[in-house]
């Protein structure tokens, strides 16, 4: 899928099947061409599968995120644990759309 997704809008990426987006988020990582919206419909869409619970995810799993952990909603950075957060990356910190932590 990669960059590919460059051309969708988030209304189109919301119409992506989950499990898709979920397989790709290796090569959705490191797209640089998404505004914070779109990092939040990837984002919700990879929640879908892998669930709101996200206290026993591993570091590797958020580190591999890459860019779309920047649109994780609050209540999964909620969960996140030190370690975890540490593995976010300063792209996808720099990406968190302020409103995120305005809730």
């Amino acid at each position: 899928m990669g960059n590919l997704v460059c051309g969708f809008n988030s209304t189109q990426m919301s119409s992506l099947d989950s499990a898709a987006v979920d397989g790709a988020s290796n090569d959705l990582a490191s797209v640089t061409c998404l505004t914070s919206e779109q990092l939040i419909v990837l984002a919700n869409k990879i929640v879908e599968v892998q669930g709101t619970d996200w206290t026993s995810v591993t570091t590797d799993t958020v580190s591999n995120l890459g860019i779309l952990a920047g649109g994780l909603p609050v209540s999964v950075l909620e969960d996140l644990g030190p370690d975890q957060i540490a593995s976010i990356t300063t792209a996808a910190i720099a990406a968190i759309n302020p409103n995120t932590f305005a809730t």
